[in-house]
């Protein structure tokens, strides 16, 4: 369940941490898929609005971009295999803060 709350990014994260009441880990993996993926959602519409839509530096915009869709999909990647060993792993600043909100949740 853990891997599933990475599998499409953000998405599945909430409805994982709706469905998901009492195991830590798992709401763990969903809590920190939501902020990670959820931040990069919202960092790349920013990076489109500045950039692409307003016209300044548009080839910049389109390779910052790329780049951070490029960088979300390793990161998945990484999320789902480790997720599926079962490995309690905590990406640098996102895993401290997941930690701490299922902490408040459970």
């Amino acid at each position: 369940m853990a891997a599933v709350s990475y599998s499409l990014f953000y998405i599945t994260a909430i409805a994982v941490l709706f469905i998901e009441r009492r195991d830590r880990f798992v709401r763990f993996h969903a809590m920190q898929s939501l902020i990670l993926f959820g931040g990069i959602f919202i960092v790349n519409i920013l990076v489109n609005l500045v950039f692409v839509r307003l016209g300044i530096l548009r080839l910049f915009g389109d390779f910052l971009s790329t780049l951070l869709v490029f960088s979300a999909v390793i990161l998945w990647a990484i999320s789902i295999f480790r997720a599926i060993r079962g490995d309690f792993f905590k990406w640098p600043w996102v895993g401290e803060i997941a930690s701490k909100r299922v902490g408040e949740i459970a």
